[in-house]
């Protein structure tokens, strides 16, 4: 009677956490393929367009710190979703923090 009372189905976990390549926006969390190593630094290679990119998912979110081996600054704005270039705006002047 007490074994029924515990026995429960395991959940199907849901993914909530999504990290996107810097140069395509591929969503590389959920696509095994993509994983390269876990280190001190998760690095992932994108199966679309070959960039290694490598993340700090020791904050609460992660934390994009390298690109093609190379530290990421993220200075003017993002590339738009049809993988055209930003407008090349300076972010950190630009559009200061309230």
């Amino acid at each position: 009677m007490l074994a029924q009372l515990f026995k429960r189905k395991p959940k199907k976990r849901e993914q909530t956490t999504f990290v996107y390549c810097p140069t395509c926006r591929l969503e590389l969390c959920s696509r095994i393929e993509c994983f390269v190593e876990d280190t001190d630094l998760v690095k992932y290679k994108c199966t679309q367009c070959g960039t290694i990119s490598q993340w700090d998912f020791d904050a609460p979110t992660p934390i994009l710190l390298f690109v093609r081996g190379k530290p990421y600054k993220p200075m003017t704005a993002p590339r738009s979703a049809s993988g055209g270039e930003g407008d090349g705006r300076n972010l950190q002047t630009e559009c200061p923090l309230p």
